[in-house]
């Protein structure tokens, strides 16, 4: 599967196993919106807005543009044989939403690897200003949006329950909680989501639990707690104690403090 993604996308020949699935593949399909703005570009620098007479325009390069374009809004309406899945999309809407302006993912890239260690070029859109090592932590929001957080843990906790309250009484079990620990091995153990000890977590534990997990850990590590931080690769699904989104992939980087915590990289 990995070696035919490859050769799909690959660029050999001017995108043209790409090109030639793109053509075959009838109703809805995913094009790759690089390829064709390269084509775009490609008809904009090659041929004129206008004919060899002034006053008319070049039709072989409208006909060219007209082509690309059609091809991209039908597929705005084709219709799609398969069914979105909504908790995937809410899950991911948390793990992945980022919370770093152009400008601070550009000075933390510098501040990492350097081009010239005697000056530093600014990013883009902002003046030139001494870079201090880690002055970028201070003006970095400390805590997410808790509104947007708040609406999107009730989305995902919706879907737990709608996968995994087989009984549909509102409640998980002991013995859905294991169906789910199984596929999420980031969460606590059950005796800590049941709150009230009454052997059932409801939606509103659930949903406490993951609102309080941040603020609790760091109520316990208090304000003069100084963290050791150190690169980590994780291999099974991690949380990030900044951000409560997920470190994604096999071999993703993070940084983890003496086993305490563990963050994004960034």
């Amino acid at each position: 599967m990995w070696s035919e993604m490859t050769e799909l996308v690959s660029s050999n020949n001017n995108y043209s196993c790409y090109r030639k699935a793109f053509s075959e593949c009838q109703g809805f399909k995913t094009p790759i919106l690089g390829v064709h703005l390269k084509d775009l570009i490609a008809v904009h620098v090659v041929f004129p807005d206008w004919g060899h007479d002034s006053n008319e325009v070049n039709l072989v390069k409208m006909h060219q543009l007209y082509m690309t374009f059609n091809e991209l809004v039908s597929l705005q309406t084709a219709v799609a044989q398969v069914e979105p899945n909504m908790d995937l999309i809410y899950l991911l809407t948390l793990s992945l939403d980022l919370y770093y302006t152009e400008d601070e993912i550009y000075e933390l890239s510098l501040l990492r690897e350097p081009r010239n260690h005697k000056s530093l070029p600014t990013s883009p859109t902002t003046p030139n200003k001494p870079l201090v090592p880690l002055d970028w932590a201070s003006g970095v929001p400390t805590k997410p949006d808790p509104s947007v957080v708040n609406k999107h843990i009730r989305k995902v906790v919706d879907s737990v329950f709608r996968n995994y309250d087989h009984d549909h009484d509102g409640y998980i079990s002991q013995e859905d909680f294991e169906s789910i620990a199984a596929n999420f091995p980031f969460l606590d153990s059950f005796c800590v989501l049941d709150k009230d000890q009454d052997g059932l977590i409801s939606k509103d534990e659930m949903i406490a639990y993951f609102l309080r997990a941040n603020p609790l850990l760091q109520c316990k590590m208090g304000p003069g707690f100084i963290h050791n931080f150190q690169e980590m690769t994780y291999l099974k699904p991690t949380f990030c104690e900044h951000c409560a989104g997920f470190l994604w992939g096999i071999i993703k980087q993070g940084y983890k403090c003496k086993g305490i915590v563990s963050l994004h990289s960034s």
